[in-house]
């Protein structure tokens, strides 16, 4: 009898105890702010920001014709851009953009205006006559743009043509990382 009452008293103490446990009570108010940390370690370096042009139009006056021999044309058109800069051109990314530009109608043969489509340069129009549109960077701040042909049109056909450029600078040098792994 006696393991029966020490089990009963046991079963009693544990529902007291359990039957005795409430919600805890409302919040209390806030304490006072601690005192600042110490600052983190730096980041890892962000992406560059990117630069990019609006749209310009060309002019039958800004066409120069640069080359001229018997069988290849280049017209150019030269363009300031302060955002190319040396640091561009030695480690960032430079892209150019062209529409509005002339081809020529294969049945009327004449020169006509592609004022819908958007394309990345260089980009070639015609792969039978060779009408081919590009760009160079000579110096830091110059773009020449190129329209190049083996049957060429004036200047006046090709203006109207409109370009914009974009410009994103390096951030971190690609290679090898410390595995031999390409980055």
């Amino acid at each position: 009898m006696r393991k029966i009452k020490g089990l009963s008293l046991l079963f009693l103490a544990s529902s007291l105890l359990i039957l005795s446990c409430t919600k805890e009570g409302p919040e209390g108010p806030a304490g006072a702010p601690g005192a600042p940390g110490a600052a983190g370690p730096a980041g890892a370096p962000g992406a560059g920001q990117t630069t990019y042009s609006p749209w310009f139009t060309t002019t039958a006056a800004d066409w120069v014709l640069d080359i001229d021999p018997p069988y290849w044309s280049i017209w150019k058109f030269k363009k300031t851009a302060p955002a190319v800069t040396q640091a561009i051109i030695d480690n960032g990314v430079f892209l150019s953009y062209m529409k509005n530009w002339t081809f020529e109608d294969t049945v009327t043969l004449d020169p006509v205006k592609e004022p819908n489509k958007v394309v990345q340069l260089p980009y070639m129009v015609d792969m039978f006559l060779l009408d081919y549109y590009d760009y160079a960077i000579p110096s830091p701040g110059v773009i020449d743009y190129l329209y190049k042909s083996q049957n060429p049109w004036g200047n006046d056909a090709i203006e109207g043509t409109m370009f914009r450029y974009v410009v994103i600078p390096g951030s971190t040098a690609g290679g090898r990382s410390p595995n031999g792994a390409p980055t």
